[in-house]
C-alpha cells in the first residue's frame, strides 16, 4: 500500500463494497487487513481487524493472515497486476480463493487482451486500439483509458488526436451505461442483477457517481453472461460486466473480476445475501445451476440506489 492520499472516489466505492461484504459475512470468523487511514469499526462479533499503515506492515500482516485463513476474499484493484498477484499467492499457499482465478484476473485486467478474447468469441464489445493503431479515418471524440485501470480512474474524453497518450483508445459511444452483476464458476455464469450506472464527465474525465441496482429483468441478460463465462472460464464467484446499450444493441465495455459498486445494493435489491452463496459455492455445497434457480425464486426484487 502507498503512503500518498487515497483518491476520494475510489475510497468511497471501496467502502461501499467492503461494508456490504462485511455485513453479509457477520456470522463468519473474519480476519480483515485494513488500511489504517480508514475507519476501523468492527462489523461482526467474530471479526478481527489488523490495521496496516505501510507496505512493510502489509507484507507482514498478509503473511500472518494468509497462514491463519482457510478462505480468502480479495478486495484489490487490477492496476499493476495487484489483484492477479495476490490471487496467485493465495492459491500458491493452498488456500481457497473466493474470487476469479489469476489467469482470468490477468486477462480481464488487460483491457486490450480482454477485448481480443471477446472479439475472438464473437461477443459484441467496444472496439479497442493502442494509440498508435488508431486509424486516421477514425473520427473523434474518443475515450482514452489505462490498459489496466480500475473503474473510471484515468478515463478521459479526447477530441484531438494530439491529446492521445500511451493509453488505450476506444470510440465514444452514445447509449445507456449498464452493468451486470453475475456469479461464475466452471465456465458457467448467472446474471443476478442489471444495474444502471450514473457516469458523469467533468473537465474531460469520467466519474462514476453511483448506480441503480436491479433496474431491469435479468432474463434478457443471461445469454451474454453465459457467453462470457465460456469465453473466460477462469471467472469465479462474483464479477461485474460493464455494458453500453447503443442504437445497434448492447456492447461489452469491460469485465471486472471482483466486487463492483453495485454489490453494495445487491442484498437490499434481491432481499437475500449473495456472499453466503459464494461461500457455499467454494465449499461444494451448491453450484451455478443451483444459484440460477435460487435467483429465479427471488423474483423481480426492487431497485436500489447506491452512491459512490
Amino acid at each position: 500500500m502507498a503512503a500518498e492520499p487515497l483518491p476520494a472516489g475510489l475510497v468511497a466505492e471501496a467502502e461501499c463494497m467492503l461494508t456490504a461484504l462485511r455485513r453479509e459475512l457477520a456470522a463468519e470468523r473474519v480476519l480483515l487487513l485494513r488500511d489504517a487511514r480508514l475507519p476501523l469499526t468492527r462489523c461482526g462479533t467474530h471479526e478481527t481487524i489488523i490495521p496496516v499503515a505501510s507496505e512493510a506492515e502489509f507484507a507482514a500482516a498478509w503473511v500472518r493472515a494468509l497462514d491463519e485463513a482457510d478462505e480468502v476474499w480479495l478486495l484489490a484493484p487490477e492496476t499493476d497486476g495487484i489483484l492477479a498477484d495476490l490471487s496467485r499467492r493465495v492459491q500458491a499457499a493452498g488456500k481457497v480463493l473466493l474470487g476469479s482465478r489469476p489467469e482470468a484476473v490477468r486477462l480481464c485486467g488487460d483491457k486490450y487482451a480482454a477485448f481480443r478474447r471477446l472479439q475472438g468469441q464473437a461477443i459484441a464489445c467496444v472496439q479497442t486500439w493502442y494509440h498508435e493503431e488508431v486509424d486516421a479515418g477514425l473520427q473523434p471524440p474518443w475515450v482514452v483509458k489505462p490498459a489496466d485501470g480500475v473503474g473510471c480512474e484515468g478515463v478521459r474524453l479526447v477530441t484531438r488526436k494530439d491529446d492521445l497518450g500511451p493509453e488505450l483508445v476506444q470510440p465514444y459511444l452514445q447509449g445507456e451505461n449498464l452493468s451486470l452483476s453475475a456469479v461464475f464458476a466452471a465456465g458457467k455464469g448467472v446474471c443476478l442483477s442489471v444495474n444502471r450506472q450514473r457516469i458523469e464527465i467533468e473537465a474531460g474525465f469520467f466519474h462514476l457517481r453511483g448506480c441503480e441496482v436491479n433496474v431491469l429483468p435479468v432474463s434478457e441478460w443471461q445469454d451474454p453472461v453465459v457467453r462470457i463465462a465460456a469465453a473466460v472460464p477462469g471467472l469465479w464467484g462474483y464479477a461485474g460486466i460493464d455494458v453500453i446499450v447503443t442504437a445497434d444493441g448492447p456492447v461489452v465495455v469491460e469485465i471486472n473480476p471482483r466486487l463492483t459498486l453495485s454489490y453494495a445494493g445487491l442484498q437490499e435489491a434481491l432481499g437475500a445475501a449473495v456472499a453466503p452463496k459464494i461461500l457455499a459455492l467454494a465449499r461444494g455445497q451448491t453450484d451455478v445451476d443451483d444459484i440460477a434457480r435460487w435467483r429465479r425464486r427471488l423474483g423481480r426484487g426492487r431497485s436500489v440506489e447506491v452512491r459512490a
